[in-house]
């Protein structure tokens, strides 16, 4: 329908007397002899539009929306759709016909006289956009008013993404009232009709009649108003946009930088990857165990015979090969299905039992091209890549279809970076150059069969409304995404996740598992669409076994006593005299780092003290980790953290814990990384030291009734029935989603979802507070990063400045190098609440430089408190 479609073609459209400019030829392109046609662009475009298109098995996706957008419609109509989307891309540049775009951007001497219309200068987008609209709105004309309707809000939806190509997407249903209400547009339409028609030629009358002007529906009533409606309209203009300014950035760089970008990241072969994935020691561990049993009959649950029974097992592998097993039987009898939940005990496998379920979608899902990984910290995401390396190291075929991409991973090309490399024109440069644009458009545009992220990247492509979050929405399109530790998400949204998820599932042809230790049934938050599949049918024959429900004893004496700090320091001193390894979680920074300095300095504290903060980079991260694995049994390790312990670092034999009190999914997450092994006796002290409202903001599972404050919830936790703790949390976000408040209440969000507000949606599907801002701080010291190995703090910041200052590079390259020093630079960088007063040497953009940073630095780590009572204001 799409890929063999022949496109309007836009140089019969454009009057042969004039010469009209996309791109100009420049001093840094040389290799084109001329300047590129709009009719050339435009074909390079729809080139591109129909690559993407078939290699991620787009057509199915949009025939999805063209089922229920047009339920009823017949061919004559569907045929018009499929016309319109396609021509979205052939007319998105026909507006540059403009003449003072002519004769500003392009040069073109036909218009070096042409005085133009002030009203546009240059600009060219909004032209396009009135042509696209004068050339189908006509044609739904004599349709039923209601068809006519839905074809007319969707024509004005494509020439809205026309608008907006160069720029964000904003809001659809000003696009629209603009041209009906106010009278600039009017006057504008008036224009593009009446003086840019003649640069058509005579056979395109289609701009004579101004047509669209003379339109007077309201369209923006016709906009849908329910959630699933609202989503599916949202899913397609974000869709539509993304291939657009993809197929628009492919193009330019094809002519800029000739080079072609034919692959877009898709696995087309799962088999090699399965079959590394099994030779792994993990999995052979597994199969050994399903042969065996197979081979015994042996059931767990009844073998009384062997002594063996299932609640009498203690061996913890045993137990996770028994949720592998029975969450990869549940996935295969429901493949066709789209949502699935993975509930298992922290410690359990999930993150090797995610990543078999996804592999097997792939497989038995062929149209499944692409897999996300999507994990609620970056040291999560760097742990989860070691790991794949450990699985797949024989593997490098398989370990290159795998990146990591956040902020703090560098742009990966095997170019050698030279910093003073000159333009020869040699075809070893055009190799260089060229291996630039491939990296910067592979990162851009994630070119990458399997991803690695957090949830702030899949949340930026899903609902940010700015040019380069569009770049990769197409991307998951076909795709199997793993979503890991869900209730990390503001829970104010909930219930809007699993509406837009389960929509963009369907519609986009996705395969989504949602999994967690304490995983909350969000089927609840949404009444009226398909149930998603639970993998795990009885979690109770896993959360109430003795090695899981058993494995940490909960103490609350702490809570009861007004000096915390007093006796909270005699407990671990206690226990670090008897060889015992600890692990202490603070809620802020300061509070961290300050029990920190006490405890080091305190005579009675012998062992090892370490802390372990947001603050720290990898490189700190697995040196600490690195230690505690090598540390002797009954020998005392005293490890202080904030909460990027809970789900962010693998630690695998602290013996006690202490926690300060907040949420009951976080108390859960920190009595995981407590006796992980369940070989000892786990101890896990809530104390009350910080209040967490400050960081966790409006929560409602911050209400007193919700805590351990409560002794419901603590028997809640000590029973892992964490369903009676997420009943009430659902009731209080229902009422929230009902409130007289403009700003919380659902309805009126899927209203505005469906006129296309996307600012409404970037701000109320945000995950980081507007109030959390940091800006970021850059301390010039020395840094070994090994035994032969020291980085200079002073030497990254000056490269830093050089590369900014660099006239001669090209964009691609640029941009790789950047992200190259960027990821050196984030050894140096700390964050700091903005306001808060600092001295500071230098400014380049949003970082700041502090020349002599190791005087902030106090045994490794820093000292929070000097630096920020220095003069001097960010």
């Amino acid at each position: 329908m799409l890929i063999n479609r022949e496109p309007v073609l836009i140089s019969s459209m454009l009057n042969p007397e004039y010469n009209f400019y996309a791109h100009k030829k420049t001093e840094e392109n040389l290799k084109r002899s001329k300047d590129e046609t709009i009719a050339e662009h435009t074909q390079r475009c729809v080139y591109h539009f129909k690559n993407i298109v078939k290699e991620k098995g787009l057509e199915a996706v949009f025939s999805n929306f063209q089922k229920k957008w047009f339920a009823g419609c017949g061919s004559e109509e569907l045929e018009l759709f499929w016309d319109m989307l396609l021509n979205t891309i052939t007319f998105h540049d026909i507006g540059k016909l403009n003449p003072l775009f002519q004769k500003d951007k392009m040069m073109n001497p036909q218009f070096s006289r042409e005085r133009g219309r002030i009203e546009f200068g240059s600009r060219h987008s909004l032209i396009s956009a009135v042509f696209y609209l004068e050339y189908y709105l006509p044609k739904s004309k004599d349709y039923a008013k209601e068809i006519r309707d839905q074809f007319r809000l969707l024509t004005y939806v494509n020439a809205y993404i026309i608008s907006r190509h160069h720029s964000s997407l904003e809001q659809l249903d000003k696009f629209i009232s603009d041209f009906f209400l106010t009278k600039d547009y009017k006057d504008n339409w008036e224009i593009i009709v009446g003086e840019f028609g003649k640069f058509l030629t005579k056979e395109a009358d289609f701009m004579k009649e101004g047509y669209g002007k003379r339109v007077r529906t309201e369209l923006e009533k016709c906009c849908p108003k329910d959630g699933e409606g609202s989503i599916l309209l949202y899913a397609y203009e974000k869709l539509l946009y993304s291939l657009l300014i993809a197929s628009d950035y492919y193009a330019t760089t094809e002519y800029s930088d000739a080079y072609v970008s034919e692959s877009h990241g898709t696995l087309e072969d799962m088999s090699y990857i399965m079959e590394s994935y099994g030779k792994s020691m993990v999995m052979q561990n597994i199969r050994a165990y399903q042969q065996e049993k197979k081979r015994a009959g042996k059931i767990w649950a009844e073998d009384e015979k062997l002594g063996m029974s299932w609640w009498g097992e203690r061996d913890m592998n045993i137990l996770r090969s028994e949720l592998f097993l029975e969450a990869e039987k549940e996935l295969i009898q429901n493949k066709e299905e789209r949502i699935f939940y993975l509930e298992a005990p922290t410690g359990s496998g999930k993150s090797n039992t995610a990543l078999n379920l996804s592999f097997h979608l792939m497989e038995l899902c062929t149209e499944m091209k692409k897999l996300w990984y999507i994990y609620p910290f970056n040291t999560l995401v760097e742990q989860n890549m070691h790991s794949l390396e450990k699985i797949f190291g024989q593997n490098q075929e398989v370990i290159k279809q795998i990146r990591v991409v956040n902020s703090i991973t560098p742009i990966g090309t095997t170019s050698s970076n030279k910093k003073d490399r000159k333009e020869s024109g040699t075809k070893e440069d055009e190799q260089e150059l060229n291996e630039y644009v491939k990296a910067l458009l592979d990162r851009q545009f994630f070119h990458y069969p399997i991803t690695l992220s957090t949830h702030v990247t899949l949340f930026d492509i899903l609902f940010g409304g700015g040019r380069e979050s569009g770049f990769g929405f197409y991307q998951i399109a076909n795709s199997v995404i793993i979503l890991d530790e869900i209730q990390s998400y503001r829970n104010e949204i909930w219930t809007e996740i699993i509406h837009f998820l389960k929509v963009f599932a369907e519609e986009l042809n996705m395969k989504i598992i949602i999994m967690s230790a304490t995983l909350p049934d969000l089927d609840r938050l949404s009444l009226e669409q398909t149930k998603a599949v639970r993998l795990i049918k009885d979690r109770e024959r896993y959360f109430q076994h003795p090695v899981f429900k058993n494995r940490v004893e909960l103490r609350y004496n702490l809570l009861e006593i007004q000096e915390v700090e007093e006796q909270l320091t005699k407990y671990i001193k206690e226990y670090l005299n008897g060889g015992k390894k600890v692990l202490v979680e603070f809620l802020y920074k300061k509070s961290a780092e300050n029990f920190f300095r006490q405890i080091c300095f305190d005579p009675d504290v012998t062992c090892k003290v370490r802390l372990m903060t947001g603050d720290d980079n990898s490189m700190e991260r697995n040196n600490i980790l690195k230690e505690l694995g090598e540390e002797p049994e009954e020998t005392g390790y005293l490890l202080i953290a904030t909460q990027v312990i809970e789900a962010g670092v693998d630690i695998q034999n602290m013996d006690v814990g202490f926690k300060n009190i907040s949420m009951l999914d976080s108390e859960e997450q920190f009595m995981g990384r407590i006796n992980r092994s369940c070989l000892k006796e786990g101890i896990v002290y809530i104390f009350r030291l910080d209040e967490p409202h400050t960081i966790y903001g409006r929560d409602v599972r911050l209400e007193k009734g919700l805590t351990l404050d409560s002794p419901k919830m603590r028997d809640v936790l000590a029973q892992k029935s964490f369903t009676v703790f997420y009943e009430e949390v659902f009731n209080k976000i229902q009422q929230i989603n009902l409130s007289l408040d403009v700003k919380k209440n659902l309805q009126e969000f899927w209203e505005q979802t469906g006129r296309l507000n996307q600012q409404e949606v970037s701000e109320r599907m945000y995950l980081i507070n507007e109030n959390e801002r940091q800006v970021s701080v850059f301390l010039a010291r020395e840094i070994m990063i090994s035994e032969d190995e020291v980085l200079s703090g002073k030497e990254v910041w000056t490269a830093y400045e050089e590369l900014l200052q660099e006239k001669n590079l090209k964009y691609a390259e640029m941009k790789v190098r950047q992200s190259i020093i960027q990821s050196q630079m984030s050894y140096f960088i700390y964050h700091i609440k903005k306001g808060i007063p600092i001295a500071y040497n230098r400014q380049v953009g949003e970082i700041y430089y502090i020349e002599d940073g190791e005087q902030y630095i106090d045994n490794g780590k820093l000292d929070r408190e000097k630096l920020e009572n220095q003069s001097g204001m960010i």
